[in-house]
């Protein structure tokens, strides 16, 4: 560390009682003791301390052979610390080792060494640390400290972006020259990450990490709605903080390829994590050629573009999800008992403004193309699926006036063969002009939107009913034909099979998730300029 940045780290004034002499081999020492009051240290904790507390402190000067020197020091049995002069002279001291709380390591043949044992230790302020000691200025002659070889940290609780770490050890160490290796464990972090950096600390080539596990739980006051974050309301996102950054912050990517083998982020179980970033000819644009999460029953594969600066900052991905068994990969996921079985896939283009300085869901978009075959929707007490569930029973309900066994064939969910059509999420707002939902009993047309913040509803849903070969036609013609809206689904097909027609039943249904309500309006369909084709 360079002389002038001892200024940043002591403060103030204190008094003390020196003792300056020769021992008995006639060798010149120094002897100091003070209480260090009045002397503030600027350090991160443990060693941090105000100008007005006092602690016990001891230093010695005094020869360890005919050319050196060492330095030790003492604060009130809990920090130790020794030095060795650099007979070249630059840097002053060539090696040496500080613990706290922690037995004195053997010192390294070049460098520094810090063991620290604490109950709570924050490793960012220590990575600071580190970084500064690290620092190359232009005059080396005027370094005192070696540059910092070893770093450990043992805490009863760490702090780490944002988040609590349990029973964490950190290790931070210089393999060789400008190559750096740290070593987390916890029960939430667990893993090793490389990287190189040159003289002036910047990081150089690609970072590679590779954990065995991240499970990042955000503190209590980032999941303020705990109730919507664990049902599928949660997919699109409820109210998130809209601040995670200070707009000054400046964000920098390296090059990076990680890989996670258990990821999970609050209640979501991700599975397993690949990631590959890099930089190319701009700065400010992190490239993802690859993104992968695999569950045990399917996966997500994404590529995009992550803009760091500018005013179209934010994080854009072309996202594809690909499941032969919907049911148990929401399950693994987090989304318990919310499907059966079921086989799908999912493609969505999905824009984050803005992130992560604002993660509100206002700064999140997303177009989704859904496709699920061969399933059943569970009737469970969830918000999110209140809506599904109370169409699905509404459509059984009026089938029984044709004498449908509508408890049988509800009692154990509702069934499906096709769940297709367009999702959109903008300005807070989940649409759809095309969602078909088509069973065995009938099949379900739905248009409309609901607001994720109010959590309010208003949407159209036309059922029609497999009464004959007609409504069968129908549930197969809709399955391949993306028709867009209610009005040209009535048009295009309802008009084409007059039985199911004369049962078919279009309802509004509005208000909010806990409390919906459906109406029975007159059907709508637009009229055609000109005959059309039902294939």
């Amino acid at each position: 560390m360079p002389d002038r940045a001892l200024g940043e780290h002591l403060s103030g004034q204190t008094t003390y009682q020196a003792q300056i002499g020769f021992d008995k081999k006639n060798q010149f020492f120094v002897s100091l003791q003070s209480e260090l009051q009045g002397l503030a240290l600027h350090l991160p904790k443990p060693l941090n301390k105000t100008a007005e507390q006092s602690l016990p402190f001891r230093l010695q000067w005094q020869a360890l052979n005919k050319k050196q020197h060492q330095l030790t020091a003492q604060i009130d049995e809990r920090l130790k610390l020794r030095l060795i002069e650099n007979p070249q002279k630059t840097p002053f001291f060539s090696r040496g080792s500080l613990a706290w709380r922690q037995p004195l390591r053997d010192l390294p043949l070049q460098g520094m060494t810090v063991d620290l044992r604490h109950k709570e230790l924050d490793l960012e302020a220590w990575q600071a640390l580190m970084r500064q000691f690290n620092q190359s200025e232009s005059d080396e002659s005027n370094t005192i400290f070696p540059d910092l070889v070893r770093l450990r940290l043992k805490a009863d609780k760490g702090q780490l972006w944002g988040a609590q770490l349990n029973q964490l050890t950190y290790t931070l160490q210089q393999p060789k020259a400008q190559h750096w290796r740290a070593d987390i464990s916890s029960e939430q972090v667990a893993g090793t990450i490389h990287w190189r950096e040159d003289q002036q600390g910047r990081i150089q080539g690609e970072v590679q990490a590779a954990l065995q596990r991240l499970h990042w739980q955000r503190q209590p006051s980032q999941t303020e709605n705990s109730e919507t974050t664990a049902e599928l309301s949660a997919v699109a996102g409820a109210e998130e903080p809209k601040a995670t950054l200070p707009e000054s912050f400046t964000l920098r990517l390296p090059d990076v390829r990680l890989s996670i083998d258990d990821l999970r982020i609050d209640t979501w179980r991700l599975g397993r994590l690949e990631l590959h970033g890099q930089v190319k000819e701009q700065p400010d644009v992190w490239h993802i050629p690859a993104l992968h999460l695999t569950t045990p029953s399917g996966g997500l594969h994404a590529t995009g573009t992550w803009r760091l600066a500018g005013a179209q900052r934010g994080l854009g991905l072309s996202v594809q999800i690909q499941s032969d068994q919907v049911g148990d990969m929401l399950n693994f996921i987090g989304v318990e008992d919310m499907l059966k079985q079921g086989a799908g896939s999912a493609q969505a283009q999905i824009q984050w403004d803005h992130f992560p300085w604002q993660t509100g869901l206002q700064q999140l978009r997303a177009d989704v193309d859904l496709s699920v075959h061969h399933g059943r929707i569970n009737q469970i007490n969830s918000r999110a699926a209140k809506m599904l569930e109370l169409l699905s029973l509404q459509s059984l309900s009026r089938l029984s006036k044709l004498d449908f066994d509508v408890r049988g064939l509800a009692q154990d969910g509702f069934p499906f063969d096709d769940i297709k059509g367009r999702l959109r999420l903008s300005n807070q707002t989940l649409s759809t002009d095309n969602l078909r939902v088509i069973g065995p009993a009938g099949t379900i047309m739905l248009e409309g939107n609901t607001n994720m913040k109010t959590e309010l509803l208003d949407m159209s849903a036309v059922v029609v009913p497999n009464v004959d070969m007609s409504g069968a036609a129908i549930a197969a013609g809709i399955a391949l034909n993306p028709v867009v809206g209610i009005g040209a689904f009535l048009t295009q097909l309802l008009f084409k099979a007059p039985l199911a027609k004369a049962m078919t039943v279009q309802y509004q249904v509005t208000g909010p998730w806990d409390k919906l309500q459906t109406e029975e309006v007159k059907l709508s369909p637009q009229e055609p300029s000109e005959p059309q084709a039902f294939n």
